[in-house]
């Protein structure tokens, strides 16, 4: 039987919905069964401003989902992409490319790769750039130096040049976005901005469509995913080493095929320190550090 949780969330976007929550920790269902109170025994906080006091006696969890710091001497527990060591043990190390792949492709499994994938060389777009957020530069920069090799298709609000990206009611970015990809051989999946540890769903949108990732952002993304699989700016001293590194893997199907066929995770496993295992024992731990209301 499930346990009733007395449970509140605060300062998360406009459009969020307690059970979005399960769909980011579908290992909790079956588990625990949310009850919003405005009187919660936990409060799961985010990085946004809602108006709303935290509730003095509830533990508090932040749940950071932007290039935020979390603050363990105001909170009780902390889930974010930032790495401490030695690891924090009120911290779970979780970046939002795991907490999209598990909503939006149902297991981080999705990313193993299997022996009979076809390459992408086959596919007939040359790279694809999906993104609203006009502020980076490197980002903005790389799409106008790459375009004088060859047209990039955007279908995003940034950068357009060509009909919108379709979207089913409902689906979310990431499902469109990995549809698109498909029938490209690139994507450029840079973050908003360069911080060590934070990884979001862009380079998986990117593996998921398995089309060869081009990325900046996080320095330390060799951590998360074999860095053999993917094109990384920090790998290079200059936007032009690595424009033309792009152009030779796409003049060269054999190194194309050669990148394509590496797995995304280290030894094509899913590391254990994101695992279902791993992160539902953090939550249990949260969870049993108050009694359950009779």
């Amino acid at each position: 039987m499930s346990r009733g949780l007395s449970i509140n969330f605060y300062g998360f976007w406009d459009s969020f919905k307690p059970e979005q929550f399960l769909e980011h920790h579908p290992y909790l269902r079956g588990r625990y069964h949310l009850e919003v109170s405005d009187d919660p025994d936990f409060a799961i906080c985010g990085v946004f401003k809602d108006g709303r006091t935290l509730p003095d006696r509830a533990v508090k969890i932040a749940y950071i989902t932007e290039n935020v710091l979390p603050d363990l001497d105001r909170f009780d527990w902390a889930v974010s992409f930032s790495h401490f060591d030695p690891a924090h043990p009120r911290h779970l190390r979780l970046p939002l490319y795991a907490w999209y792949v598990r909503q939006f492709n149902g297991s981080l499994d999705a990313l193993i790769r299997q022996p009979d994938e076809r390459p992408g060389f086959h596919r007939p777009g040359f790279c694809n750039f999906v993104f609203r957020n006009p502020m980076c530069k490197p980002r903005n920069e790389l799409f106008r130096r790459l375009s004088q090799y060859k047209h990039i298709d955007a279908p995003g609000t940034l950068m357009n040049n060509m009909p919108r990206l379709q979207q089913f009611p409902g689906e979310g970015d990431s499902p469109a976005k990995q549809r698109f990809a498909r029938g490209y051989k690139f994507t450029i999946a840079y973050e908003n901005a360069s911080s060590p540890g934070y990884t979001t769903e862009k380079i998986t949108d990117a593996m998921m469509a398995r089309s060869i990732p081009i990325y900046w952002g996080n320095p330390l993304v060799h951590l998360d995913f074999n860095p053999r699989s993917f094109l990384n700016r920090h790998d290079f001293a200059s936007d032009q080493a690595f424009i033309d590194r792009i152009i030779e893997v796409d003049s060269n199907d054999d190194l194309y095929e050669s990148i394509f066929r590496e797995p995304y995770w280290h030894d094509n496993r899913v590391p254990s320190a994101i695992s279902d295992e791993v992160c539902l024992a953090f939550w249990d731990r949260i969870f049993a550090s108050v009694p359950a209301r009779v």
